[in-house]
């Protein structure tokens, strides 16, 4: 059941197997800062100037286990990949999302890491 959409309310999708989906009109910002619990798994597609110092901060602070960021950037990917220490990458993938640039899109999957540098999933 998909309801309608209001942009200051909540949308809510159930699947038949009762998987609840609900997505929310709020800054990511504002939201990873309210969240006490960690998902265990973060899709990222942030803006050309990347996830920034707050959300990497605070993805640090959660620990996900499983991070998924679409880029647009590979500069500012670096710059956020550099501050999730606690990650390696499983997985990079180019994409090309938009086909008028000129460039691809990498998309990259991290999973936390233990001392020795392993995933755990």
């Amino acid at each position: 059941m998909l309801l309608p959409f209001q942009p200051d309310k909540s949308t809510v999708w159930v699947t038949s197997d009762g998987v609840e989906l609900s997505t929310e009109n709020v800054r990511v910002e504002d939201y990873l800062t309210k969240l006490d619990k960690a998902p265990d798994f973060v899709l990222a597609d942030p803006p050309r100037a990347g996830l920034g110092k707050s959300v990497v901060k605070d993805l640090v602070r959660l620990n996900p286990k499983h991070i998924v960021i679409v880029s647009c950037d590979p500069a500012t990917l670096a710059r956020d990949l550099a501050g999730l220490t606690s990650y390696s990458i499983e997985r990079m993938t180019l994409v090309d999302l938009v086909p008028q640039p000129y460039h691809l899109q990498p998309v990259v999957h991290l999973y936390q890491t233990s001392g020795g540098g392993t995933h755990h999933r």
